[in-house]
């Protein structure tokens, strides 16, 4: 349930729901990412960060479940969890206790082959910068005869289409049993084209948190990006998102969650 704006942002364009006290930055520099990341951030001349990220970067690293709406132009959303995806990996205490397996930590959710493209374009730039995750990009595009050898040897983090995931899966090559973050780019895409798909990722994503063992320590957020606030959208993390942080970004669509949540309300 969305609670009242605990804090109004400076920018009023922003709506925040859903925590108390969150120290939001307007600057690169002022961020607590790694180096590494800093630096990439700086070479693609990314120094100061749009109304979604200054707020989803703070959230994202103190392991927040994250839902963000942005225009769907310039509206910075996939760098709203990419470079705190980046730092989370870069600290691999964090994944020790998982069972051994040869899924990733982070799984990637894209809505067409070009936009996990992109998102495989941005996280490839970070790795060239010597932070060593392993990363697999799994569209219809690519050769799946190639991907399920790369599967089964394991990866870090999984970019994938819902028909190629769920394809992969029912072959045995990879499996959700170490997934920590699992991420919807463009969720309302996803769930206009996708969304018995999403609902089977979503109930096998489920059942592996449900069997997870309690002495196990480790991660386990979610994160959707979104450019429409819709009734679709709004069901996924009301049922899915535990205690969420939701950053509405975009003028029109910050008037539209206020009505909806002014009539759930009343």
């Amino acid at each position: 349930q969305i609670k009242d704006k605990d804090i109004e942002p400076e920018d009023c364009q922003i709506k925040l729901f859903g925590i108390k006290k969150l120290k939001f930055f307007r600057k690169v520099k002022d961020s607590a990412f790694t180096e590494v990341v800093k630096r990439v951030l700086h070479i693609c001349k990314i120094d100061s960060v749009t109304g979604l990220q200054q707020y989803a970067w703070p959230a994202l690293l103190r392991g927040h479940n994250v839902f963000g709406v942005g225009p769907r132009e310039k509206g910075g959303k996939t760098l709203a969890y990419v470079p705190p995806l980046v730092t989370m990996l870069h600290q691999k205490d964090s994944y020790r206790n998982l069972p051994v397996s040869c899924g990733p930590h982070a799984l990637i959710m894209a809505a067409n082959i070009q936009k996990a493209a992109d998102v495989h374009r941005y996280l490839m730039r970070f790795r060239e910068e010597d932070i060593c995750f392993r990363l697999i990009l799994l569209s219809a595009e690519n050769n799946e005869a190639v991907a399920e050898i790369e599967l089964l040897n394991g990866c870090d983090v999984l970019i994938a289409t819902p028909l190629c995931l769920l394809r992969m899966l029912s072959k045995g090559v990879t499996n959700l049993a170490g997934v920590c973050h699992l991420i919807f780019d463009d969720l309302d895409m996803l769930q206009e084209s996708y969304s018995d798909q999403i609902e089977e990722i979503m109930s096998l994503y489920r059942k592996v948190i449900s069997e997870r063992s309690e002495s196990v320590v480790a991660p386990s957020q979610m994160i959707a990006m979104s450019s429409n606030y819709n009734g679709d959208v709004e069901r996924f993390y009301k049922t899915n998102f535990m205690e969420p942080v939701i950053i509405v970004a975009s003028q029109l669509e910050a008037a539209y969650a206020a009505n909806v949540k002014q009539v759930n309300t009343d």
